[in-house]
């Protein structure tokens, strides 16, 4: 017999959470909603702040819209930062509209000093390579964009402040560990990915989490 898997969607830029109601019921993640989305925020602007050095004096700029950009730009206000027009130039940029929102094109024309993620995979691999080569710190998404599971399966309280205070304490603590890695915070964390799970299977997924 085969194993059941579980299809547990998130919604995206276009498909509100409204759309995924009658799905909740059937859930089996603790904290779905909000108080998922307040550690998602709270896990992209810790990743900010310890990659980028702290937020405070900063300025950032925001790829795309909707209500996650809205709640990145008051916490990034919060901590002291600045937002700015997404015109190629900035300390931070957050992106993540959708896969692949930063393509080689728009990589040689960014001057920016960190690049996080808010949403999967929205940097191609050429970008990624160009954005090394001008010095640009680019985040893994799979660590900045991790908040939402310490929501979805809490170790300990489940009360929104902690979850996100947690979720922002081990993203900190995961980039950290990997910041003086010769080859970038990315390659550093795929490096690590990929030799967790040479622990528990034989061959690899090809390639790396990148758009085309």
């Amino acid at each position: 017999m085969g194993a059941y898997v579980s299809f547990l969607p998130e919604p995206g830029t276009r498909v509100p959470r409204t759309a995924l109601e009658s799905l909740a019921q059937a859930d089996p993640r603790i904290a779905i909603g909000d108080v998922a989305d307040q550690a998602a925020v709270a896990g992209v602007v810790a990743a900010a702040a310890t990659a980028a050095g702290e937020l405070d004096g900063r300025t950032a700029a925001i790829e795309g819209s909707g209500p996650i950009c809205d709640a990145l730009t008051i916490a990034v206000e919060d901590r002291g930062g600045t937002i700015v027009e997404m015109n190629g130039q900035a300390d931070v940029l957050f992106a993540g509209a959708k896969m692949g929102a930063v393509d080689h094109a728009l990589a040689e024309q960014l001057q920016v000093g960190t690049l996080v993620p808010y949403g999967p995979i929205p940097v191609t691999a050429r970008a990624l390579a160009i954005l090394g080569r001008a010095g640009t710190t680019v985040v893994p998404d799979f660590i900045s964009t991790a908040g939402p599971l310490f929501a979805w399966w809490p170790t300990g309280d489940s009360t929104p402040g902690v979850i996100a205070a947690d979720a922002a304490a081990k993203i900190t603590a995961s980039l950290e560990e990997i910041a003086d890695h010769p080859d970038g915070l990315f390659l550093a964390a795929a490096y690590r990915a990929e030799a967790f799970l040479a622990t528990w299977q034989d061959s690899l997924p090809f390639g790396r989490p990148l758009a085309s």
